[in-house]
Parts: C-alpha cells; structure tokens; sequence
C-alpha cells in the first residue's frame, strides 16, 4: 500500500478559514472549500453531530482504482475545522450496503483490507513532505510521514485522537490532530496542503480528492 500517492498538489489549508485546492490537469476541481474556525468543544467519537459538520461536506472525490477518472460509486463528504490547538477533520462514507462495509481490528498500522479513510497533510507545503492519519471501520489507527514526493514510513506515530462509527447511512470518522505533532512554519497566513482518500475494501476501490494517474508518479 502506497497511502500517500498523489497527495501533493491537492488542497491548500489556509489558517484563516480558507482551503484552496491546488489543480491537477486532468481534474477539474473546486478552487477553495471551506475550513471553519470553531469555539465549540468537538467530542471525538464518530458522531458528526457538532456545529462545525452541519453545513455541506466537501464531495469531489474522483474513482482512481479500478476506473481511473472514474464516479465514486459511493458519496464521500469530508469537513475541517480547527481551533487554537488542532486541526479537525470528519469523513461521512456513505455506503448503499453499509451491511457489506469491511471493519477488521487489528494493530496500528497493519496493513489489512478493510474499508479506510485517509487524511494527508503537507503543512510546509514543499510539495514533497507531509504526514498522513487514517481510519479504517473498525477504529484501527494509520499514521506516518511523506517524504520525496511519494514514499512513506510507517513508523512515527503521532499523538492524535480518532473515532469512527456505522449507521445505516454507512460510517463516519472523526479525528483530532493537535498542532503541537505537525512541523510547519508560523506565520500569519499559513498555506497547507491536504488531500482525502477513501478505500472501498469489497469493491477494491479508492476514491482520491486529488490523485496521481496509474501511469504517471
């Protein structure tokens, strides 16, 4: 598993309430989608019923595996929010067949397959470092770091909260990244870049936001 691939040149996290998506040729994407700044406490538990997850999520995702530019064939809708401490972030994946979702517990980092969101980040927005955060629909944590634009190591765990739960809508994640686990430099407006995946385990999917072609790298 390459977890990280295409993550750069997706979104741009801008610390006042803006994100601004970066544009791949051969995807036309939305410019800017809102992150909010919230005051309200944002319990992680898997449950989008906070102030911050009311509004519209986030939806253009894009099929990369197995049809390539291809509609998602279920709907994923990704917020972010954040506060003086952490960045937040909450996935919806809905699902027609939340009966077949795949959840398989197992230790952090191990590779099973399974039903999966991912968060990157690349807070230098160097276009070539970052760190990635993952659920699967069991709970079981993912992170590591991204380095020479498309390798990851597994190892570095950071010290992050994440939750997820199944409804009859499909299943949810929530996470809670502190400020503190991420380098990045402080300045008045800080440009991020972000991107979102979603594993689809029983149909050997994966929707991107932004996504590296299978013959490009």
């Amino acid at each position: 598993m390459k977890p990280q691939q295409a993550f750069l040149s997706a979104l741009l996290f801008v610390c006042t309430c803006v994100v601004s998506l970066g544009r791949a040729e051969e995807q036309p994407i939305p410019t800017t989608v809102g992150a909010i700044r919230t005051s309200d406490a944002i319990a992680i538990d898997g449950l989008l019923t906070e102030p911050a997850w009311q509004r519209a999520g986030f939806a253009q995702f894009t099929q990369r595996e197995p049809v390539e530019n291809g509609v998602p064939t279920e709907k994923t809708e990704v917020w972010l929010a954040y506060d003086d401490g952490a960045l937040y972030v909450a996935a919806r994946m809905h699902d027609s067949e939340p009966g077949s979702i795949v959840a398989r517990l197992s230790r952090r980092d191990a590779n099973w397959d399974s039903d999966m969101f991912f968060f990157f980040i690349d807070p230098y927005y160097d276009k070539r470092t970052g760190y990635y955060f993952a659920l699967d629909a069991a709970g079981t944590y993912y992170d590591g770091t991204l380095y020479n634009d498309d390798w990851n190591e597994p190892s570095w765990d950071g010290v992050w909260e994440g939750k997820v739960t199944t409804d009859s809508e499909g299943w949810t994640a929530e996470m809670r990244i502190p400020f503190s686990q991420l380098r990045f430099q402080e300045q008045e407006h800080c440009i991020w870049g972000v991107n979102f995946r979603r594993e689809i385990a029983r149909k050997n999917e994966r929707d991107f936001v932004v996504f590296t072609p299978k013959n490009g790298s």
